[in-house]
């Protein structure tokens, strides 16, 4: 299944998708989790435009990459060493050149480990809003979908830093959307009163026989590929978007109408079970 299954997207909104035959869809992709909050956050699309004023396009060094890695340490205050590269097939690259990582393989995702698996021995990916494993790497999926690529260097990978290259030079005006990006991440994790999955679907996810499986707002299934792909257009039918692919976690939004909540409540259960028997 590829994104070819999905039509064409006129405007994103929040977790909300329009498409151009006027259609509104509930976006559980949010792009594998970097638009986790909404596709059009007020203050990082603030500080872009700011950064464009100023014309800030090119790759030179910047106020903005003492602000990003302060925010990275307001994430991750438990590390203070962090590698920036320009996106995730690079960081892949360098994690391979230190060897990281083998050749085509994936970094382990918490949206698809159990709870029981708390520790990673080398680099794990980070999700916030979710359970993650401890390892000497982490990976973060940041909350922004143009935001550079970062590895997370804990105490337990300091030895393993050493073989890592040093970050790369990203355009200022990237490095001030991601940095607005994280600050944002952290009032809403902080936030006493946000609730990010109700408690209807909480109770749909927890029922005998549902195919999906759950960590925080992620939600995966072990189905495959033809039967992944009756669920996508079961859901798509019903405006709701699930990722292209099961092995892309799909991700509960924080903002559901009732409508939108009952109509997907039902399909997690009922119409997921009677498109998979028949």
């Amino acid at each position: 299944m590829t994104e070819q299954n999905i039509p064409n997207i006129r405007r994103a909104r929040g977790h909300r998708l329009y498409t151009e035959n006027g259609r509104r869809l509930v976006d559980l992709w949010q792009d594998g989790g970097y638009a986790v909050l909404g596709h059009t956050p007020r203050n990082v699309v603030r500080e872009l435009k700011n950064a464009a004023e100023r014309g800030l396009f090119a790759p030179y060094p910047a106020s903005a990459e003492r602000r990003f890695l302060k925010s990275l340490s307001a994430l991750f205050p438990e590390s203070n060493d962090f590698r920036v590269f320009s996106d995730r097939a690079r960081l892949d690259a360098m994690l391979e050149y230190a060897g990281a990582l083998k050749k085509d393989e994936n970094i382990p995702d918490p949206a698809f480990l159990s709870p029981t698996e708390t520790t990673v021995e080398t680099v794990a990916l980070w999700r916030p809003f979710c359970v993650c494993p401890s390892a000497p790497l982490l990976a973060p999926i940041l909350p922004w979908s143009l935001a550079p690529a970062v590895l997370v260097i804990t105490e337990q990978g300091r030895a393993m830093a050493e073989k890592i290259p040093p970050s790369d030079t990203i355009a200022p005006i990237i490095l001030f959307g991601a940095a607005r990006a994280v600050y944002d991440l952290i009032v809403k994790r902080n936030a006493p009163d946000e609730k990010r999955i109700s408690p209807k679907i909480t109770k749909c996810l927890s029922t005998e026989g549902c195919v999906w499986k759950q960590n925080g707002v992620y939600l995966h299934t072990d189905l495959d590929d033809a039967a992944y792909a009756r669920i996508f257009r079961l859901f798509l039918d019903a405006n709701l978007l699930l990722p292209p692919n099961p092995r892309i976690p799909a991700v509960l939004p924080s903002e559901l109408s009732e409508g939108e909540e009952a109509n997907l409540s039902r399909l997690l259960i009922q119409d997921t079970a009677q498109s998979l028997s028949g």
